[in-house]
């Protein structure tokens, strides 16, 4: 099935309701309106699933038997780059998937606690982006210097700093690939796996929420802090699965809980309040999309196309 739009009905609700919305929480939610086919074609309009081909085996010397040993440092750093990108590019499908689902439904609370999760993967991703966006930048000028330089013992020692940011650059995506919340090797024990070769590389998704709302300029942090009251069982979470509330008598009101299937009541709640948070989140995942493919162009336009082949 192919998705176009933001779910219709969440839609024609805010537009035949808008005055009952914040003027900021409209302009937002139109925000979201404009960038989120974008994100259903990057994410969710793709295929199911993508072959890649994986290296095994990271050291130089041992695939210079193999492949051409000048675009060496490039191919390793393509491979751990590619991983990298359809990693995150399939968590976010599968989230994404599921969000779009849920808002279409009306269930509002599963819809909060994804777009939360989502967030925390796409700040965390961009956090590792950015680095290796800064390395690569600086490996090619590098690179422009060593060609310019007449002194060949200079140039030598250009090309080697260059080979060094290439290959650091695989180091930053190799540990994006591999960093978790706990120790795998003392979890597999329990499983009768030995696995002393994992490196425990510790993930601080809340640092990368804050230093990727500084650098984007949009309110990560705050907007994370308030999906986290409506994700976890707080009032806030709980307010999205109220169906809606009406008088009985002086003393009693009845409150109606449960599913929100074409709700208008509802609808309008969660919009108020969180399409601050879906823009974020929609707009930093289009933009790591993008980045993370202009990249790869780059990483992949320094290798020979016969090369290029073997990784597929």
């Amino acid at each position: 099935m192919k998705y176009t739009e933001f779910p219709v009905w969440i839609a024609n609700e805010v537009k035949k309701n808008r005055e009952q919305l914040s003027e900021n929480s409209f302009a937002l939610f139109e925000k979201v309106l404009d960038i989120y086919p974008s994100f259903l074609s990057m994410y969710i309009n793709i295929p199911k699933t993508s072959e890649l081909g994986v290296l095994k085996n990271f050291s130089p010397r041992a695939l210079e038997e193999e492949y051409d040993k000048r675009t060496l440092p490039y191919f390793i750093s393509a491979s751990s780059g590619e991983v990298f990108h359809y990693n995150f590019i399939y968590q976010i499908r599968e989230i994404g998937l599921a969000m779009h689902q849920a808002l279409e439904s009306g269930s509002f609370y599963v819809a909060s606690v994804l777009n939360r999760s989502m967030l925390e993967l796409v700040c965390s991703s961009f956090d590792t982006l950015r680095r290796v966006e800064v390395e690569f930048k600086e490996s090619m000028f590098r690179l422009r210097e060593a060609s310019k330089t007449k002194s060949v013992s200079e140039r030598d020692r250009t090309f080697s700093k260059h080979y060094e940011g290439v290959i650091k650059i695989h180091a930053l995506l190799h540990e994006a690939n591999t960093a978790s919340s706990i120790n795998w090797a003392e979890h597999m024990k329990e499983f009768g796996y030995d696995l002393k070769s994992i490196e425990h590389k510790k993930i601080h998704v809340h640092n990368a929420i804050k230093d990727i709302g500084r650098l984007s300029d949009l309110p990560t942090w705050k907007v994370y802090e308030l999906m986290s009251e409506f994700a976890h069982p707080n009032l806030g979470g709980k307010m999205l699965v109220v169906n809606t509330r009406r008088p009985k008598t002086r003393f009693i009101d009845v409150v109606v809980l449960g599913e929100n299937a074409g709700n208008s009541e509802a609808a309008l709640y969660y919009i108020d309040q969180l399409s601050e948070s879906l823009f974020c989140t929609i707009n930093l995942a289009c933009s790591l999309s993008d980045r993370s493919q202009n990249f790869l162009s780059h990483i992949f336009g320094l290798i020979d196309g016969i090369e290029k082949q073997k990784l597929h």
